[in-house]
């Protein structure tokens, strides 16, 4: 300690060669050297901290706001499909055709499309109409109204007609729908329409070379938004003009993008309210951080005496600081497991809807299979058996949820032993062969003895999604191959089709989440958009990899690679017959 003061003091001959104690000495410099940048470190983590929250409370209020406007979407969409639904049944209807399109009977008009279709249906207007556009018959709010009808709707009226008598297809089949948003006495309002066709092979009713048009409409009322709140949680649902710029609303759309209102509700905002929850705890930790470097820069002032309090001083902040890291990294803690909670609060959610899912499931094939007793109308079965599909897809799309949200979390654990490809792919053709036959699709597969250490069910779930996605995506009289080969490196699985093949721009949102090719199939091969997530997320648990190759118009090719290390030696191969 002499020494080094005895140094100092040679290199400033200008200054005493000692000082007394307690008088400033030459360490006041170097101390605030040292406590400024530590000040400016403490700002800086409290502003980085208070940054990240509002980018984090930011991305959460701007997730919330994408997440009710497909809640209000599907609200709209599952609306216009119900009133499509009814236009369908009342258009394929014989009764129907005889009685307005062939010989109008303005009294069965009145009971089953006037007044039956406002009280039991919910419709606010119907509307026949003939070549000109001109109402055979029309009812509002259940009340004959055919003076001057068309004036009192916008004219997408005449596009949806048009729309649906271009659609109308050959004689005993279904007619197509036209849907639409309108405007009915100047409010928004939803129509469907759909031309009166025999439900045999009779040729169409024509008026004056034209098919008759059957219309319903019903309007976007106080009710039709109450019962939107409270079936899809949102709140104070209402119109607002169509230049209104309201982040939580979606727009009202003819079927010329012409927007003809909008559908707004107030938004929640869970980043916001989080920022509230957490503002006087930030502010506390500010407060304690600036008193603490308050208490430094003062005790830094004082301790000019002595350099052996100096470097005590030193010690402190050190401590400090270190005291500083520690609470960040329990910071970083909580965020991790924040994280995991997320993952458990959505396969708790999975969970708690499989059990409705499952009721709802049970009844819909009580109805569809007429266990207690044959229905009165056939389309209860047919209803029935809709619900039914669409409840089984929905619990299969919860399932995608689930196992993903354990693999993120890594809470899913592999069942790993002896496993044989042979069979797994086997069974996976099995499970597909009435889809593969339905669509006239050529399958080519040659049996193989390949075995690996792996878990079995996790092999057969992968393979499953990439041979469905194949089915999917391949058209009538198409062809899907599978093939596994033992190569040095590994083993290596592939699933290729002869479909419609992807751009480079949706093959790169293939792995993304809900991400799906924008191709030109039917709607039988939509779906959640999980399946290549979750087959990769496995495929990873294994230390493999998986990739997908595409071109338009060539086809697909899925690749699974897993390591030689999980190799097992190889079976005969069983010879049948």
């Amino acid at each position: 300690m002499m020494s080094r003061a005895s140094t100092t003091n040679a290199e400033q001959p200008a200054r005493p060669a000692a000082a007394p104690a307690g008088t400033p000495g030459p360490q006041r410099s170097p101390l605030r050297n040292v406590v400024t940048p530590i000040a400016i470190l403490g700002v800086a983590v409290v502003a980085l901290i208070l940054m990240l929250a509002v980018i984090a409370a930011n991305s959460q209020n701007r997730l919330a706001i994408r997440s009710d406007q497909y809640l209000a979407s599907s609200a709209l969409r599952v609306e216009t499909e119900q009133l499509g639904g009814v236009v369908r049944d009342y258009s394929f209807w014989n009764d129907a055709v005889e009685n307005l399109a062939v010989e109008f009977d303005r009294g069965w008009a009145e009971d089953n499309v006037g007044a039956w279709a406002n009280e039991s249906l919910g419709m606010d207007a119907t509307l026949v109409l003939d070549a000109d556009l001109e109402p055979i018959f029309g009812s509002v709010d259940g009340a004959i109204q055919e003076a001057d009808m068309a004036a009192r709707f916008s004219p997408e009226l005449a596009r949806i007609v048009a729309d649906a008598r271009r659609t109308v297809g050959e004689p005993g089949i279904v007619p197509g729908v036209a849907t639409s948003f309108l405007e009915f006495d100047g409010a928004p309002a939803i129509a469907g329409a759909a031309i009166l066709k025999w439900e045999d092979d009779r040729p169409i009713p024509l008026r004056d070379g034209v098919p008759v048009a059957l219309v319903f409409v019903r309007r976007i009322d106080e009710a039709m938004l109450r019962r939107f709140g409270e079936l899809y949680l949102l709140s104070d649902m209402k119109l607002a003009p169509a230049s209104a710029e309201l982040a939580d609303s979606i727009p009202l759309s003819t079927t010329d993008d012409r927007d003809i209102a909008r559908l707004s509700w107030t938004g929640h905002r869970p980043g916001t309210a989080l920022l509230r929850e957490l503002a006087l705890p930030l502010l506390g930790i500010a407060v304690l951080a600036t008193a603490l470097m308050v208490l430094i820069v003062r005790r830094a002032r004082q301790s000019t005496d002595a350099l052996t309090r100096s470097h005590d001083q030193l010690e402190a902040q050190t401590r400090a600081l270190q005291a500083s890291t520690e609470a960040l990294q329990r910071a970083l803690a909580e965020a991790a497991r924040a994280n995991a909670a997320k993952s458990d609060f959505l396969a708790r959610m999975s969970h708690e809807l499989r059990t409705p899912l499952n009721a709802i499931l049970g009844f819909s094939e009580i109805i569809s299979m007429e266990m207690y007793g044959p229905n009165s109308d056939p389309r209860y079965r047919d209803y029935g058996r809709m619900i039914h599909e669409s409840g089984d897809h929905l619990r299969s799309l919860i399932n995608d949820i689930l196992d993903l949200a354990k693999i993120e979390a890594g809470r899913f654990e592999l069942a790993e032993g002896p496993t044989s490809l042979g069979p797994i792919i086997e069974q996976c053709l099995g499970l597909l062969a009435p889809r593969i036959e339905a669509k006239g699709i050529r399958s080519s597969y040659r049996p193989t003895n390949v075995r690996l250490i792996a878990d079995a069910r996790a092999i057969k779930q992968i393979l499953l999604n990439l041979m469905s996605n194949a089915v999917k995506f391949t058209g009538d009289g198409g062809e899907i191959a599978v093939a596994v080969s033992d190569e040095a490196e590994g083993i290596v699985l592939s699933v290729s089709d002869t479909g419609c093949g992807m751009t480079r721009e949706e093959l790169e949102r293939v792995f993304q989440m809900f991400g799906q090719a924008k191709v030109n199939v039917s709607r039988d091969a939509e779906g959640s958009g999980l399946g290549l997530n979750i087959a990769k997320g496995l495929v990873e648990m294994h230390g493999g990899t998986l990739t997908v190759e595409s071109e338009v118009g060539v086809g697909t090719a899925a690749t699974v690679r897993l390591p030689s290390a999980r190799r097992l030696p190889s079976e005969p191969i069983a010879v049948t017959g």
